[in-house]
């Protein structure tokens, strides 16, 4: 399984057990949102929870009401591209 889908099935498992996130996933930009910030994350833990919760906090401190990974890279050192909208 690529790093990339382990942090789709993380983001979804994390929704399943009741973990609530200020903003929510989508996997293609809509015109009708208003884009926020476009922010690059990283961490140099092999799991995309570290990564993962860089989101939710931005998401948080944005009041994001949802995001687009634009890119996500890395084996060791993770790198994300996110944009979040309102």
């Amino acid at each position: 399984m690529s790093i990339k889908q382990n942090l789709f099935a993380a983001l979804f498992l994390c929704t399943l057990t009741g973990h609530a996130f200020a903003a929510t996933e989508i996997h293609k930009p809509d015109n009708n949102l208003e884009q926020l910030s476009k922010v690059s994350m990283s961490t140099h833990n092999s799991n995309p929870a570290g990564v993962e919760s860089q989101i939710k906090e931005k998401a948080e401190e944005l009041q994001a009401s949802n995001y687009y990974i634009s890119s996500f890279s890395g084996k060791n050192y993770i790198h994300a591209t996110v944009i979040f909208y309102k």
